[in-house]
Order: structure tokens, then sequence, then C-alpha cells
């Protein structure tokens, strides 16, 4: 997993890119590092161009979004309308766990 993060003054967006799965934990831990050093109220975690999301990769997201709440920044996901990281989401019913934007 890669990630690119681009600030438009409010609102800090993170790019994720290629395979969200257990092996891209130590990315994730990066970029959460990444966040609460320089913290913005919100942040946009965009999955819309990720290739592979696993349920390991669901985990990651939901541990980053925790992590960002108790320093008091709102998370939200971009997803893609269509594909398999889609479908994964339906499947995990994450529109309910996650805020979208």
């Amino acid at each position: 997993m890669q990630y690119q993060s681009q600030f438009d003054g409010e609102q800090l967006t993170l790019r994720l890119s290629g395979n969200l799965t257990y092996n891209a934990h130590g990315d994730m831990q990066k970029m959460v590092q990444d966040i609460l050093s320089d913290p913005k109220s919100a942040q946009i975690i965009d999955i819309s161009t990720l290739d592979i999301l696993d349920s390991a990769g669901l985990g990651l997201l939901l541990s980053a979004r925790d992590l960002c709440a108790r320093e008091g920044i709102e998370t939200t996901l971009r997803v893609p309308s269509e594909g398999p990281v889609a479908k994964m989401l339906s499947v995990a019913r994450f529109d309910e766990i996650m805020s979208r934007s």
C-alpha cells in the first residue's frame, strides 16, 4: 500500500493505492503517525483507487479511525462506486461503521 497526502487548507486527504491487506500494517501505522504529528480537525481517507481490500484492511481502517478519534480528529472514507473494494465494503456493511464523504 502507498499513500499520498493533500491539504486544501481545511482538511487533509490521504489517497491510498495498491493493496490494503495485513501486509500494509506498517504503512498504515506510518500514515496514522503522520496524521497525529500534524493533526487537522478533519481527515478523508480516499480508498477509491485501492486495488485490493481484505478483512485485515478493514480492521486497519477502523484502527486508524479510532486512533484519530482519540485525538479529536474526524475521519471519513471516500470510496469507489463499483469494483472489488466497493463489494467488500458492501458485504462488510462498512457504511454502518464508518462515515463516507
